[in-house]
Parts: C-alpha cells; sequence; structure tokens
C-alpha cells in the first residue's frame, strides 16, 4: 500500500500501538509495516505549479523591465526600426525559438512542459511578427481580422507539424478571434452579419469545429481529435447559453426593452442543446459530450432562476425542486437501464455456452 509520509508515520504509530496492547500479534504487524511503501512525489503536480510560478515572475519581470530607463531608451531605439525590419526579427526570433523546442523534445521528450513552455514563447514571437507585418504592409486599412486569421494559419501549421498540442490551441483560439473580428470588419462592426449576433455567429462556427475535428479521427494526428473536438463543444455549448441571455437583438436597448417571454424561445433552445448532449454522451458511453451537456444544462437552470425566480422563489425552495427533478430522471434511466438486455450477458439460471 502506498501511502504518504504522514499517512504511513500514523499507520505505523497505530499498528505499534495494537501490538503493544496485543490487539496484533507480531508477525501479522509486522506483515503489514512491509506493505507499507512511501508514495513517490508528485513531480508532475510540482513542475506544472513551478511554471506557472515562473509565468508570473516573468510578467513582473517586464513590469520591472518598463520601469528601468537604460531598458526604456534601448526599447524606443528598437522601435524607430522599420515595420519591415521588425518583422524580419520577430519572424527569426520565432523561427529560432520553435527550432529549439523542437530540439529539445527530440533530445527529452519527457521535459513536456518546459518543452511547451518554448513553444508558447514562439507563439508570442510569431503574434509580434504578423503584427509588425500588418503594419508594414499597409497601416492604415484597419483589417487586423486578417492579420488574426493569418496567425491562425501559421500556428496551426506550426501545430500540426510539431505535434504542438498548445501551439494547435492557440491556432483554434485565433481561429475564433478572427471569426469575430472578420465578421465585425465585413458588416462595418455593426452588431448583426447576416442577420446574426455574434452569439449565434458561433453556434454554427462551433458545430463546424466539432465536425471538422472527425478529419483528425484516426489520421496522421489523430492525437488532436479530441481536443479539437473539446474546443468545438466549448464555442457551440457556449454561444448557446449566451444566447439564452442576451438573444439575438440589434442593440443593447432592444435587449433591455426584451422581455423574458422574448427571451424564452432561446433558453429552451440552449437547455434542449444541452440535454440532448448530456443524453447522447451517456448512451454512447462519451463522457466529454456528457460533462459539457449536464455542465450548460445546469448553467440554463441557474440562469433562469437569477432571471425569472429570484425575486418571487426562495433560492432554497429552487434548487430543492432542481434536486428532486434530476432524481426523478435519474431513478427514470435506472430503471430503464434494468430494463434493457445486458449486452452479450446470458440470461439468469441459464448456463454460459461451453
Amino acid at each position: 500500500m502506498k501511502l504518504s509520509r504522514e499517512h504511513s508515520r500514523i499507520v505505523r504509530d497505530a499498528l505499534s500501538a495494537w501490538e503493544r496492547e496485543q490487539v496484533l500479534d507480531a508477525g501479522t504487524a509486522g506483515r503489514l509495516r512491509n506493505n507499507l511503501e512511501p508514495a513517490a512525489v508528485n513531480w508532475r503536480r510540482i513542475s506544472l505549479s513551478a511554471f506557472g510560478v515562473a509565468g508570473v515572475f516573468a510578467l513582473c519581470a517586464v513590469g520591472a523591465a518598463l520601469a528601468d530607463n537604460w531598458l526604456m531608451a534601448m526599447l524606443e531605439r528598437l522601435l524607430r526600426l522599420p515595420w519591415s525590419v521588425k518583422t524580419a526579427v520577430c519572424a527569426l526570433l520565432a523561427a529560432a525559438i520553435f527550432l529549439l523546442g523542437a530540439q529539445r523534445r527530440r533530445l527529452h521528450p519527457e521535459k513536456a512542459w518546459s518543452n511547451e513552455g518554448i513553444y508558447f514563447a514562439g507563439v508570442l514571437a510569431v503574434g509580434c511578427a504578423v503584427a509588425c507585418l500588418g503594419r508594414a504592409i499597409d497601416p492604415g486599412s484597419g483589417n487586423f481580422p486578417r492579420l488574426i486569421l493569418l496567425a491562425a494559419g501559421v500556428y496551426g501549421g506550426l501545430g500540426l507539424a510539431l505535434e504542438s498540442k498548445l501551439v494547435w490551441t492557440c491556432a483554434l483560439l485565433a481561429l475564433g478571434g478572427g471569426y469575430a473580428a472578420e465578421t465585425g470588419f465585413v458588416a462595418d462592426w455593426a452588431p448583426h452579419w447576416l442577420g446574426l449576433g455574434y452569439p449565434l455567429r458561433f453556434v454554427p462556427f462551433g458545430a463546424a469545429v466539432t465536425l471538422g475535428s472527425l478529419l483528425l479521427r484516426n489520421r496522421w494526428r489523430a492525437g488532436f481529435f479530441g481536443l479539437t473536438r473539446t474546443i468545438g463543444l466549448f464555442y457551440f455549448f457556449n454561444s448557446l447559453w449566451a444566447l439564452s441571455i442576451f438573444g439575438n437583438y440589434e442593440s443593447e436597448k432592444a435587449w433591455h426593452a426584451a422581455t423574458h417571454l422574448q427571451l424564452l424561445p432561446w433558453a429552451l433552445v440552449s437547455a434542449a442543446a444541452a440535454l440532448a448532449g448530456w443524453w447522447w454522451g451517456a448512451r454512447r458511453n462519451d463522457n466529454v459530450l456528457r460533462a459539457f451537456g449536464l455542465t450548460y444544462l445546469l448553467l440554463n437552470l441557474y440562469s433562469r432562476y437569477w432571471e425569472y425566480a429570484w425575486d418571487v422563489l426562495p433560492a432554497a425552495v429552487f434548487f430543492t425542486l432542481l434536486a428532486v427533478s434530476f432524481w426523478l430522471l435519474g431513478a427514470h434511466a435506472e430503471r430503464l437501464w434494468h430494463l434493457r438486455p445486458s449486452v452479450g450477458k446470458p440470461p439468469e439460471n441459464q448456463p454460459h455456452p461451453a
């Protein structure tokens, strides 16, 4: 049995006390002591925590650098360089960082967190290079969304080539940001684009990313399937939940003028999608889809409480009703599960086939 040092000491003290009190004989107590093993230190958790602290101190270092007069003077001289030179410098820096990360991962594949940390520095360098490129090519157009989409494409290619899930995640996040910005730019930053507000725009986008993840299944980068699908489901369910709160109105004034009854259809659609995801995930033994469905179903119900019942129904009564309803749902599901014949299991009172 593996126990921490503190728990192991407590158990050993208890065994010694029981041995003195003759509750256990010496042989049994000895065998139990020999069965105790010290648990290994969770270096993975310590490593992750250390990298998080390193990131915090890196931000502090940036703040200190900005407060330093000599460093600021050098930074001002660098900023006077042409944007094309800045683009080349950032691109070369990004290439060097990614090459360093790839070489280090080849030599030390077990150091996953530090390798991904190097790649993240490369992600930041690519972002700077793309931003400088935009200023160098056309500083006055204001069409920065295409730069975000360009960055998403670069991140996507690098993520697939380097097999880095962190870089691939940055690609999917940049793709979502670029999609939102590009549709806003095309619509001249009007609240609606093709009749779609921002929450509603991300419903088909999330569905497209989720379905697009199937292209990675059982293929060259099959390990990216689950990550891509999870991010797609997040886009999809989160946008439906936002629709249940904000609707698809063209202005904040129209949203404030809307009644709860007018927002109810969006709430029902969001709840139905979450319930369907929960049910389908349970049916297919898909833990990710089941977790998304249950989480956003609960978020939907809590949001409806704040909207409809905050002033009229005590919180204890509301959550009691939710607990009872979910208990009844669980009991019904359990009854259906018992009625369903087990696959591959012979009926009771019948022998197994020879």
